[in-house]
């Protein structure tokens, strides 16, 4: 019986760890990829859509209005903060 709730704990423990690790692979590949599209040049409107479509990222500040910002930065609270995308608006489009 003691090594049957063992044997589950163990499986448990296995599987959370996977999902957290498929959890911060993903947060830190959203912000790496979103933050690869916003070159010098991109168009304000796009920089607003294309953080309109990150499912995992907070953006700083939080309540940025691209139109009006000179700069705003994002990160992923699912890898623990450790990818970090900073964008001027100054170096992108109108």
């Amino acid at each position: 019986m003691r090594s049957m709730k063992t044997t589950i704990l163990v499986v448990i423990l296995i599987l959370a760890s996977v999902a957290g690790t498929v959890r911060w692979f993903e947060a830190d590949k959203e912000v790496r990829i979103l933050c690869g599209l916003m070159t010098a040049g991109t168009p304000r409107a796009e920089v607003a859509r294309i953080l309109g479509t990150a499912e995992r990222l907070e953006v700083r500040p939080a309540a940025v209005d691209v139109e009006r910002a000179s700069q705003l930065s994002f990160d992923a609270p699912g890898n623990l903060r450790t990818t970090l995308c900073a964008v001027s608006l100054d170096d992108v489009g109108v």
